[in-house]
């Protein structure tokens, strides 16, 4: 009997090893990947702080078709998935940059538009280039993206939440473009031909403004979207529905718990994409980043990480992939946008890893 115990403990010891070695082979791997994807992101960043994007008319975001675009928008994604990675010389010097980027990027009171200062729309005329002086008008999806990315940086600018709270619709949802600041609107500015009202840029403006009473109708907006299988009806710029559930629940975790009423709904369509359809890494990146928003990644969906590691490419990067649309169905994304959201599910999963 007494050897019987020895033996079992003699055998649990040695698959404790065993496991303690897979263990550390995974954390390895996963560390490798991360610090090969900041030198990529850290590599491609822009001199000024800003990240590429790229614009192709068809979804395949194939490189031969697509042209380069330029916004702030990107730079504040790729800002808020790198800040999940702690103690990283490089991560912190991109953050610098970029947050300055940002402010510089700043109009009036705290206002930002898709094309940065820099890097306007240039247009073709009487056979010249012309660089058009502000390109579009300005709208609160970037400068709420924006206003959130300094806010949690603790970067200094002016209060700009009534700017949101005139921009809104008789049913109390925000409005996309911001046409009601007269003073910021240029002669040669493209106006959109009529107003919208999208689902992910409500999310986004709730991620900043958070739950307060001029909100109430934009969370009602998106609850019942996403309960009624509206998101993508009720959406203008997104065309993944894995987009538009990251954008929900990383609104949910930064403070807008009034999103807390479609979340069972959310996760339960994310679980059955991971386990009923065929994978696409990005899509897979989305899900598992949005079940980490909300608490709900275990150690059953470490296989999926192992299938984002394995999409890497040898430079440190991840594939291209469209991340939003715009009122043309032009299609934007980049590597490094992607890139960036991969490394914010690898860095928050670096830990616990399956031993089996």
């Amino acid at each position: 009997m007494v050897w019987a115990s020895l033996d079992r403990a003699k055998w649990n010891i040695e698959d404790i090893a065993l496991s303690l070695n897979i263990f550390m082979d995974n954390l390895s791997r996963l560390n490798i990947s991360i610090e090969k994807g900041i030198k990529f992101l850290h590599s491609r960043q822009l001199g000024y702080g800003e990240f590429e994007l790229m614009k192709c008319p068809d979804r395949s975001m194939n490189r031969v078709h697509s042209s380069l675009a330029s916004s702030p928008y990107i730079t504040t994604f790729i800002l808020h998935s790198v800040s999940f990675i702690r103690d990283r010389h490089l991560v912190s010097e991109m953050i610098s940059k970029s947050l300055k980027f940002l402010l510089d990027d700043m109009e009036g009171n705290g206002v930002w538009r898709f094309y940065p200062r820099n890097n306007r729309k240039v247009i073709y005329q009487k056979g010249t280039f012309n660089k058009v002086d502000m390109g579009i008008v300005p709208d609160l999806d970037d400068t709420a993206c924006v206003s959130h990315c300094l806010i949690k940086n603790q970067v200094y600018f002016p209060d700009n939440k009534e700017l949101f709270y005139k921009n809104r619709t008789s049913q109390g949802i925000f409005q996309t473009w911001l046409l009601s600041e007269k003073s910021l609107l240029g002669e040669r500015d493209y106006i959109p031909p009529y107003n919208n009202v999208c689902c992910g840029v409500n999310a986004n403006i709730l991620m900043y403004l958070g739950d307060r009473p001029e909100t109430d109708n934009a969370s009602k907006y998106i609850n019942s979207a996403i309960i009624d299988n509206k998101e993508l009806e009720k959406n203008t710029y997104f065309p993944s529905p894995f987009v538009i559930y990251y954008l929900v629940s990383r609104a949910y975790a930064e403070g807008a718990v009034s999103l807390e009423v479609s979340l069972p709904y959310l996760i339960n369509k994310t679980i059955n994409y991971l386990e009923t359809t065929p994978l696409e890494p990005a899509s897979v990146i989305f899900a598992i980043a949005s079940l980490l928003n909300l608490d709900r990644f275990t150690t059953k969906y470490n296989k999926f990480i192992d299938l984002i590691v394995e999409a890497q490419a040898e430079d440190g990067s991840w594939p291209i992939t469209s991340f939003f649309i715009d009122n043309e169905s032009n299609h934007y994304g980049s590597r490094e946008l992607t890139t960036s959201f991969a490394l914010e599910v690898l860095s928050r999963t670096a830990l616990p890893f399956d031993c089996n």
